[in-house]
């Protein structure tokens, strides 16, 4: 029969009691993380404007958009200004939507469905707004990188959900082009 000795047994106890307490702290807080609400506010654009747009130059394209099937619209400008990262697609959520709204800008991926015919869906992600409430705009988007020179083929993904709980209520896309 082995023999403890006291002095290496409190030696191993002054490091495994240490290191079981900073195992079960970052136990805790990897459950915290993983299992704590997530903040509806944060998500919210920080340039949001009350109101709509001053009137726009009818070039931009300007135009209200409700999809058969939702119960929610949105204004945006279909043939955006842009300057340098910045597309100005002033995404409108009119006051009577029930929902938040936010843009998102993809590039456009062309492939062929199952039955022959041609499609496209959006592809790489290009920058997004913050959600917006009822009843105001946000100017701008600014994109990740730099848009080459001549024309973008993207679709905007208008994004809707519930202002109290975050939850998705869908989205649907505007198809346009971005011309730098």
């Amino acid at each position: 029969m082995a023999h403890i000795c006291r002095t290496q047994l409190k030696q191993t106890l002054m490091i495994a009691i240490p290191a079981v307490i900073v195992a079960l702290g970052l136990i805790a807080g990897i459950v915290y993380f993983l299992t704590r609400p997530v903040e509806v506010a944060a998500l919210t654009d920080p340039l949001e404007t009350e109101g709509v747009p001053a009137a726009l130059p009818e070039e931009y394209g300007y135009t209200f958009y409700m999809p058969q099937g939702y119960n929610a619209a949105a204004q945006v400008c279909g043939n955006p200004r842009i300057e340098g990262r910045d597309v100005y697609l002033y995404l409108t959520n009119p006051i009577q939507n029930p929902c938040q709204m936010r843009a998102e800008v993809f590039t456009v991926k062309a492939g062929v469905d199952s039955s022959g015919k041609q499609t496209f869906l959006p592809d790489k992600l290009l920058g997004r707004t913050g959600f917006i409430h009822p009843g105001t705009y946000v100017e701008k988007v600014t994109l990740d990188k730099e848009l080459s020179d001549g024309d973008t083929p993207v679709y905007i993904k208008i994004a809707l959900r519930d202002g109290e709980t975050g939850q998705s209520l869908g989205s649907f896309l505007v198809g346009t082009t971005l011309h730098k």
